[in-house]
């Protein structure tokens, strides 16, 4: 079994950390009432893009609803764009950073 985390290193958010639910999308942008990790700024997209994690393989995908900029390790998204994530890979949009970590949950009595 995996966990997830997404850890905010930028912007208005930073040195803030969400633990991830498995199978639960959350969903970044700037429209409360369709996001559960908010953020004020303007420059945001209402939606911007979601992030889903399955504790079963440790996979970490996001979908980019965003035309204003979204990169995973430096690589340019496009709208509609889903992308796996691996561990450790820093996502930038607008003016914030965020890391996002997998960890094992396996251990060997």
């Amino acid at each position: 079994m995996y966990t997830g985390k997404i850890t905010f290193i930028q912007g208005e958010l930073q040195g803030s950390s969400i633990d991830l639910q498995p199978g639960k999308q959350q969903v970044l942008g700037r429209n409360g009432a369709n996001c559960n990790i908010f953020f004020q700024s303007d420059r945001v997209s209402r939606v911007h893009c979601a992030i889903t994690f399955d504790e079963n393989t440790g996979r970490l995908s996001l979908l980019n609803y965003s035309t204003s900029g979204t990169t995973v390790n430096g690589n340019e998204l496009g709208p509609q764009q889903t992308v796996n994530i691996d561990n450790g890979a820093k996502v930038i949009f607008v003016l914030f950073s965020i890391s996002l970590s997998i960890y094992s949950t396996w251990f060997v009595l």
